[in-house]
This record gives C-alpha cells, sequence and structure tokens, in this order.
C-alpha cells in the first residue's frame, strides 16, 4: 500500500503546481507542510503518533477544501486508506461522512460548490481507496494468520519430535533395564546353583580319589565340563548387563521426577538430551536432581507456566543443564534460599549458574559444570 500512497501524493502534487494561484500564495508552504505530515505518518511505527496525526490530516483536508485553489480529491483517497490502516470499516465510513458534512457547511457558507464532475470523481477515489485499504487490511490479517498457523506447525512438529525421543529414550532404558534384570536373575539363581555344583564336585572328588578312581575320573571330567558351563554362563551374564548401565540411570531418575511432577500438576514437562559423552560423577548427578526439582517446584508455584523444557547437553568438557518455562516471568529476581544453595553447590563443583528472566518472557536457568566423570568409549 506504500506505494500507492506515494503514488496519490505525487499526483496530488501534480494536482495543484500547474495552478498559478497556488504559487503566489502560501498555498505551496501550506501544501509542503501535509506532505511532512504523510512522511511521517509513512515511517513513524509509533501508534499514538498515527492516531494523533489523523486528527490533524482530517482537519487539514477540512482546511484544503476551504484554503486550495482547487479541491484536493486525490489527498481524500489518500487519507482514506491512512484511516482504514488505523480504524474498523465502520469507524472510516464515520469519520469521512462527518468531514463530508462539515466540507458540505464550509461550502454553503462559502458559496463555493465544486462542479458535479469533481464530487462523483471524488466519491470515485475515496471508494476505490477504500476498497484497496479494505483489500491490504485483509490480506495483512491473512498473513498475520498464516503466520501464526505456521508458527504452531512449527512448535507442535517440535513437540512431537521431542515426545518421539522421549520415547525413544524410555523405550531404551525400559530395555536396559530388562536385560540388566535377567543378568542379574541370572548371576544369582544360575550363577549360584553352578558355583555351588562346581564346589562340591571337586570335594566329591577329593573323597573319591584313593577308593574308587574311576569314580573319581567320571567326577573330575564333571567338574571340569561344569566349570566350563559356570564360565559360559558368566559370559552370557557379561554381554546381557548393558554396557555403561550406569549412565542411563541418571536420564532414568530425571523421568522418574518429570513423571512425580507431571502426575501432580497440569504444567507439561520437555526433557532432551544429546549423547552422554562421559558419566557424571555422583555430586554432579545430585547436583542437577535438586536443580530439576527446585525448578519444576519453583514453575508450579510462582511461575503460572503450563510448559517447562529441560535439555541436558553434553560437550567433551563440560555439561549444560537448561531449564525454562513460558510463565510470567519477572524483571526483578530475588535471591532466594533454592538459588542461593543451587548455586553455591554448582560453585562447589567448579560450574556457574545463569539465570535470565523479564517480565512476560518465562524464567530459565542455565548450568554448567565441568567434566566430572569417566568417557565412554561407545
Amino acid at each position: 500500500m506504500k506505494v500507492i500512497k506515494y503514488i496519490l501524493l505525487i499526483l496530488s502534487m501534480g494536482q495543484f503546481f500547474p495552478l498559478e494561484s497556488f504559487w503566489q500564495s502560501n498555498f505551496f508552504w501550506f501544501f509542503i507542510w501535509i506532505i511532512c505530515f504523510h512522511l511521517g505518518w509513512f515511517y513513524m511505527e509509533c501508534l499514538q503518533y498515527k492516531q494523533i496525526n489523523s486528527v490533524v490530516l482530517c482537519l487539514l483536508a477540512l482546511i484544503n477544501i476551504w484554503l486550495l485553489p482547487s479541491f484536493p480529491y486525490l489527498m481524500l483517497g489518500l487519507l482514506t486508506i491512512e484511516l482504514r490502516e488505523l480504524f474498523s470499516r465502520k469507524k472510516t465510513v464515520l469519520i469521512l461522512s462527518l468531514m463530508a458534512i462539515v466540507s458540505g457547511f464550509i461550502w454553503s457558507t462559502l458559496t463555493i460548490w465544486p462542479q458535479v464532475d469533481y464530487l462523483m470523481f471524488t466519491v470515485s477515489i475515496v471508494i476505490i481507496c477504500g476498497y484497496l485499504a479494505e483489500q491490504a487490511t485483509r490480506l495483512e490479517v491473512q498473513e498475520t494468520s498464516l503466520y501464526e498457523f505456521r508458527t504452531q506447525a512449527d512448535e507442535q512438529e517440535e513437540r512431537l519430535i521431542e515426545q518421539k525421543a522421549q520415547m525413544i529414550a524410555m523405550e531404551e532404558i525400559h530395555t536396559l533395564n530388562e536385560r540388566n534384570r535377567i543378568s542379574r536373575d541370572l548371576h544369582d539363581t544360575v550363577g549360584h546353583t553352578l558355583s555351588t555344583i562346581v564346589i562340591q564336585l571337586a570335594a566329591i572328588e577329593k573323597l573319591t580319589e584313593e577308593k574308587m578312581p574311576q569314580a573319581s575320573a567320571m567326577l573330575k571330567q564333571l567338574h571340569h565340563f561344569t566349570k566350563e558351563g559356570l564360565s559360559d554362563v558368566r559370559q552370557v551374564i557379561h554381554q546381557l548387563k548393558p554396557k555403561h548401565y550406569q549412565k542411563f540411570a541418571f536420564i532414568e531418575q530425571v523421568h522418574h521426577i518429570i513423571s512425580d511432577f507431571e502426575h501432580n500438576s497440569p504444567i507439561k514437562v520437555y526433557f532432551n538430551n544429546n549423547q552422554l559423552l562421559w558419566s557424571l560423577s555422583p555430586e554432579q548427578e545430585l547436583l542437577f536432581m535438586r536443580a530439576i526439582q527446585e525448578f519444576l517446584s519453583n514453575s508450579s508455584k510462582h511461575s503460572q507456566a503450563d510448559e517447562v523444557r529441560i535439555q541436558c547437553h553434553f560437550t567433551d568438557s563440560t555439561v549444560i543443564l537448561t531449564m525454562m518455562d513460558n510463565g510470567k516471568g519477572t524483571d526483578t529476581i530475588k535471591p532466594q534460599m533454592g538459588i542461593t544453595g543451587m548455586k553455591e553447590r554448582t560453585k562447589l563443583l567448579g560450574g556457574k549458574v545463569q539465570i535470565h528472566s523479564a517480565l512476560n518472557k518465562g524464567f530459565k536457568v542455565r548450568i554448567v559444570l565441568p567434566k566430572g566423570g569417566s568417557s565412554y568409549d561407545g
């Protein structure tokens, strides 16, 4: 629409510049003043300025009708577009109608009546410009709606990806738990039984070695087979027990905390992590657990949030825990006991805490810790 408004402004200048009376009076500077108002309208984004400007422009339009040597129909078309950008269709029609009534009063008072063709042309200009402004407004609304729809679609897709990642992580943890349980059961049952049999066979072999050499030889062979069987069972147990199982225990504990929280709160929590490159020390795990519990508790009590996002990101030398909500936020962060304790524990582990918040922008806590445990090779 800016292009159309510039065209109307230039044509308005072309309407008056050829008139000799326009250049021989103060009309020229008056017109330049109006142009400056319009240019300010084009580039000022402040709504209050535009609303004040609209009132001034309406008054100037009325004065134009009275003072200018020619009827400013193109300027009225420009004013129609600008009014529609600020007000609803009904308010724009009302303002233009009031202007028409006041203009009619001025014309009748001064006995200055424009020609019928000028009136028809002016009405046409106003209608066309009003239609263009209406279409531009509808297009802007549609673009805004489309942008909001795309934003919501992107957010929904991101949530689906996070949920899928959580499901995969939970399935992996469940599988690892099951393998660990099976290996533990094999060790506690079959492993112990075979170990007992091996010990008993060795004892019987010694007792029968002198008086029953043939039986002793058979027992020796059976003892050898049983030891091989026990060795095979131990190898199977070792293969079943997940490598670096302990590294998934931390993730599982986080999921348990989130699950318990969601069971007692309407807030939805999204958690994701990248590949665990190294193990957390017990002190680091405890710090992260308490930090997550503290953040979830504060979000539930104070933030009025309906969504919390938690991310654990490992690098070669650091681990970063980021927690954020979409609550009301605050411009003043008060040093509460929970935050103070979190900072103190983080400092003891050689890390740092970053806290960000703003009014209506939610709350965000970022904890960075140095590498604390051994690396995972695969």
